[in-house]
């Protein structure tokens, strides 16, 4: 499996990714991710060329297997920790999964994260996917904070922020 920063020809390997985590999400109940950009488009292609944010996915030849985006934001809430990096998303193909691939992919981020003075990566677990809790635990990340709201569409989401000094 090779770990590197995705290029324009893993879009369609993305793109399927991004289908089936968000028929995943659906189907929980919690509803479409809604990560779509004004014109359709998905954030992490403008990110292709943004030094604030990195996407990175695990391949076999050219058989996208997962990805991973992690962001730099503008705005850092824990004002103490130094510079913060945010995961977006991060996926792995259903069939694949458990097989180390997020591992490899979430320690290749987190590596380049460190070349850039990230001191803490922050994210957010859906509450109830088990799953995501115990990988993320398991990456070294402890539960921060809890919060719940409701999206413009209605749905109702209850988040679990979970935070890792590197």
């Amino acid at each position: 499996m090779h770990i590197g920063a995705a290029s324009p020809g893993d879009r369609e390997g993305i793109l399927r990714l991004y289908g089936e985590f968000n028929e995943e999400r659906i189907a929980s109940g919690v509803g479409d991710a809604q990560y779509k950009t004004i014109d359709g488009g998905l954030p992490w292609e403008s990110t292709l060329d943004d030094e604030d944010c990195m996407t990175y996915v695990g391949k076999e030849k050219s058989f996208v297997a997962g990805f991973i985006t992690l962001r730099l934001p503008e705005f850092n809430p824990f004002h103490k920790v130094g510079r913060l990096a945010e995961v977006d998303l991060m996926t792995v193909e259903r069939k694949l999964r458990r097989r180390g691939i997020g591992s490899a992919l979430y320690r290749a981020a987190e590596i380049q994260m460190k070349t850039v003075s990230v001191t803490h990566i922050l994210l957010n677990v859906k509450v109830g996917n088990v799953p995501a809790m115990l990988f993320w635990s398991k990456m070294g990340f402890k539960k921060v904070s809890k919060t719940q709201f409701k999206r413009a569409d209605g749905i109702e989401e209850r988040t679990i922020y979970m935070v890792k000094k590197i």
